[in-house]
């Protein structure tokens, strides 16, 4: 972490040595608000902006033990939304989680909700070469709907800036 627009770092955080956990993303919504997600169903949440160790509590978000690649997306209020091998959801700053299908039968990689209602993942399976794919939902991530759109290579990262306006981004390595 940083205080001086990256001229000076501070690098002694270890936030979790028992276990093998990657973590692949890092937000956070406010100042002190943060999530940390990974591999094996793990994420790690602050609600004290995470500048020591202490500050990170790991919390199960996926009891299938999944990983979570990809952006995400929180809100002010304690509403978040990650994706991965199945789509997590809290309503208490990632405290508690609730496991839910993803919405590829694959793999979903980011996700982004620009209101609770409208949200989209991308995916792809970049091992066999396999295309990838975009699903959106418009009821909160309770049903999902059919690939809406193929490109040639896996969905890694997508943003909305509201309901019609997004990105997607990908490419067929990590």
């Amino acid at each position: 972490w940083t205080t001086h627009g990256g001229s000076n770092w501070t690098d002694d955080i270890v936030v979790d040595t028992t276990s093998l956990n990657w973590i692949f993303g890092l937000d956070f919504v406010d100042e002190n608000h943060g999530l940390a997600t990974g591999s094996s169903g793990q994420a790690y949440v602050t609600s004290n902006g995470g500048r020591n160790a202490s500050d990170w509590t790991r919390v199960i978000a996926d009891t299938a033990k999944g990983s979570f690649y990809g952006n995400f997306t929180m809100y002010p209020d304690g509403n978040y939304y990650i994706s991965g091998s199945s789509f997590c959801t809290s309503t208490d700053y990632g405290m508690n989680w609730t496991r839910h299908h993803s919405a590829d039968a694959n793999y979903d990689f980011g996700m982004t909700f620009p209101d609770k209602l409208h949200g989209w993942t991308g995916g792809g399976d970049d091992l066999f070469g396999s295309s990838g794919w975009v699903h959106r939902t418009t009821d909160g991530g309770a049903t999902w709907s059919t690939s809406i759109f193929n490109p040639l290579y896996p969905v890694r990262n997508i943003y909305f800036l509201d309901t019609l306006k997004g990105f997607a981004l990908g490419g067929n390595k990590y």
